[in-house]
């Protein structure tokens, strides 16, 4: 049986070079092998990015998951190395790492070495392709997030705990408190979730516990936008969830993995999927204004 890896590379390669005689091009090849490539379901049609594929990666990942990484080797090459990274992760880099100084102008030869020891360390998945090559789901448009993007997506999605909250409040000093010190973005958002049937049935937030401190507020709602965020990727797939993680910080990327598992949840992940999508949505319009 061939590699799902080295299938959905074959995939690519007939999509570019033989869209219209894929089914006569691998009349060579054991008919398993065969079928397994023409039921890869992916229509893209660039097999360079599986040239580029390490540089991509490393240069995708956030910051944090080459700390320990980058940890591991000596101090005099670690300048070299983050010297051999984009910008924005350099900067980052030698801040956390306490590097004074980086070599300038790295060879092109010596940054795709640097690069290949990072990911060889990095060690993915052996299955790991690049995310344009994963099949389409109704949550693709997460892959194309940053990761601000997605901070954003899981602080609306704790509007529909802080809605649900809100309906059973009779303090209007707490009312009053909660909205003062949310975004406006989230105001509105809150408001959307307000007349929407909240069909998940979750603890309730303890507001009486943040004694007044919104950094807790802030803090509370975010564990529970990341809790609903977990359950509403349950049945995606493995790869899927490698590459959001490691668009987020290290410590997020956990979190998420811990609410996450292969198989969908009957009556809760649906239903999360459409709040997550329906939260995507509401920013895209919000960016577009």
């Amino acid at each position: 049986m061939m590699h799902s890896k080295n299938a959905v590379l074959f995939k690519v390669l007939i999509n570019r070079f033989h869209p219209a005689s894929g089914n006569s091009f691998l009349q060579k090849l054991p008919e398993a092998e065969a079928q397994e490539i023409l039921n890869q379901p992916l229509t893209y049609d660039d097999p360079s990015l599986s040239i580029s594929w390490e540089t991509d990666l490393i240069s995708s990942l956030h910051y944090s998951w080459l700390v320990p990484i980058l940890q591991q080797f000596d101090q005099a090459l670690q300048g070299s190395i983050v010297a051999a990274l984009p910008e924005a992760q350099s900067i980052r880099l030698k801040n956390v790492l306490k590097i004074k100084s980086v070599p300038k102008n790295l060879s092109s030869q010596m940054k795709a070495f640097f690069l290949h020891q990072l990911f060889c360390k990095l060690n993915p998945p052996k299955d790991t392709i690049p995310r344009e090559y994963l099949s389409k789901s109704s949550l693709s448009a997460l892959l194309e997030c940053t990761k601000s993007e997605i901070v954003d997506l899981i602080d609306m999605l704790a509007m529909h705990d802080l809605a649900e909250t809100l309906r059973h409040m009779v303090d209007k000093r707490n009312l009053k408190w909660l909205y003062q010190h949310l975004p406006p973005k989230h105001q509105q958002f809150l408001r959307v979730c307000l007349h929407l049937k909240e069909k998940i049935k979750a603890p309730k937030l303890e507001i009486n516990t943040l004694n007044g401190d919104p950094k807790k507020l802030e803090s509370m709602l975010h564990v529970r936008g990341i809790f609903r965020l977990g359950k509403a990727l349950c049945g995606q797939h493995p790869q899927f969830i490698w590459h959001l993680m490691h668009t987020l910080d290290t410590g997020r990327g956990a979190a998420i993995a811990k609410h996450y598992q292969e198989q969908s949840i009957p009556n809760i992940t649906p239903f999360l999927v459409q709040q997550l999508q329906s939260a995507i949505n509401f920013l895209k319009k919000k960016s577009a204004t």
